[in-house]
């Protein structure tokens, strides 16, 4: 009995995981959708989508608020006219533009774009439910990607040291601790 109740627990978790994928996902090409728009209707050359979140994790929901929310918290950033500007995307969240106010770490991770979605992560297993940042990088003919999962810097992981040094985990670091800034 308690190997049933076990198997139909994790059928049920493996759902759960599976619909905040695909919240996402949908969040995900919102994103790639504005950026493009941008490219093609702004001065911007090339928009970085950073998302931050947690994979089968469960969220409380916003007051008055009607929609599926993934618990991802996802900004573009990009340069047009010599001024730097950040946006939020999100179920719930208004519209607004805003300047973004660390242009240099925008400059730091174009011209280190090569070592940052070059990152090589390991480790030996991996986790259902876990937290993530992912960099996209969107320019009018390409499209780069990184995805970065929590688990990989556990201190149970052997290739932690490994994983904290790579490119793409120092500035998504950097980048969380400015959009964290009130």
């Amino acid at each position: 009995m308690k190997t049933i109740f076990f198997i139909i627990l994790l059928i049920l978790s493996a759902g759960y995981s599976n619909g905040q994928e695909i919240t996402h996902s949908n969040i995900d090409s919102i994103a790639v959708a504005q950026s493009k728009l941008l490219i093609t209707k702004s001065k911007a050359e090339q928009v970085l989508i950073y998302e931050s979140g947690c994979l089968g994790c469960e969220f409380l929901r916003e007051v008055g608020c009607n929609c599926e929310d993934s618990g991802t918290d996802t900004h573009l950033i990009w340069a047009e006219g010599g001024k730097y500007f950040t946006k939020r995307i999100g179920c719930c969240i208004e519209d607004v533009v805003k300047e973004f106010s660390n242009p240099t770490l925008y400059k730091g991770i174009l011209s280190n774009k090569s070592k940052i979605f070059d990152s090589q992560f390991k480790t030996e297993y991996e986790e259902i439910h876990h937290g993530f940042e992912k960099l996209t990088l969107v320019s009018a003919d390409r499209k780069q990607e990184m995805y970065i999962e929590d688990f990989l810097f556990a201190k149970d992981n052997k290739y932690r040291e490994h994983n904290l040094k790579q490119a793409a985990k120092v500035y998504t670091d950097k980048l969380s601790k400015e959009f964290k800034k009130k």
